[in-house]
């Protein structure tokens, strides 16, 4: 998003990541609320934070009806493919990485930029998975 902010209209349903220069930029022009991610938990919108975990939440995982999850970042990453696998279990336990941190820290050939994901049976890339995965996950949270 750097770079480009100043072009972009205000709208009650845009949701973006900025970096906080840039928020301070957006807020000092006093467009939209401004909701920076790690003061998220402390200003009443936990819910922003992918990893936010409610038992109550039912969020349908995208490309697969009739799937649901308890937080946005089990569906992330219970569709990134690591060692060719999926990981549905996710969707019911609270986020945790794939691989862990240990298995990045240890695996020579992991690529965060590489990775691949699972969207009903197609294999797709990591901006496309932004758009059909993440984007369509998330912005369920905001529905009424």
């Amino acid at each position: 998003m750097s770079g480009n902010f100043k072009d972009i209209k205000p709208s009650s349903n845009l949701a973006m990541f900025i970096t906080q220069e840039e928020a301070r930029q957006l807020r000092n022009r006093g467009d939209g609320k401004i909701v920076l991610y790690n003061a998220a938990s402390k200003k009443g919108y936990a819910f922003l934070n992918p990893f936010h975990y409610q038992e109550n939440y039912h969020i349908p995982v995208p490309g697969f009806p009739n799937l649901f999850s308890h937080s946005v970042e089990a569906i992330w990453q219970g569709l990134k493919l690591v060692n060719g696998e999926i990981d549905l279990r996710m969707f019911d336990r609270k986020p945790e990485k794939r691989p862990s941190k240990n298995q990045r820290k240890n695996k020579s050939d992991f690529i965060y930029e590489n990775s691949i994901f699972l969207f009903e049976r197609n294999i797709i890339d990591l901006v496309t998975a932004r758009h059909l995965i993440y984007v369509p996950s998330y912005t369920f949270l905001f529905e009424p």
